[in-house]
């Protein structure tokens, strides 16, 4: 599965698109429910998208949530 995620990938990140070389590894990104492989990511998008699944919202209504914060900054 890695090296075969890892050519389909084009040696990049699945989210970002950063490529991976020695200081950036690419991580096994995997669903917990199931556990079914998904990909490859950074450890930057592996850890943000475990984050954004902790917040108990769908990924689309965090991104939605996060364009209208940036475009409205209430603070």
């Amino acid at each position: 599965m890695f090296k075969n995620a890892l050519d389909k990938q084009g040696g990049r990140c699945g989210i970002c698109g950063v490529l991976f070389d020695e200081k950036i590894k690419p991580l096994a990104d995997h669903d917990h429910e199931t556990g079914r492989a998904r990909g490859l990511l950074c450890s930057r998008c592996n850890t943000a998208e475990g984050f954004i699944k902790n917040t108990g919202l769908t990924h689309a209504e965090w991104a939605n949530r996060l364009q209208q914060y940036l475009e409205s900054l209430p603070a």
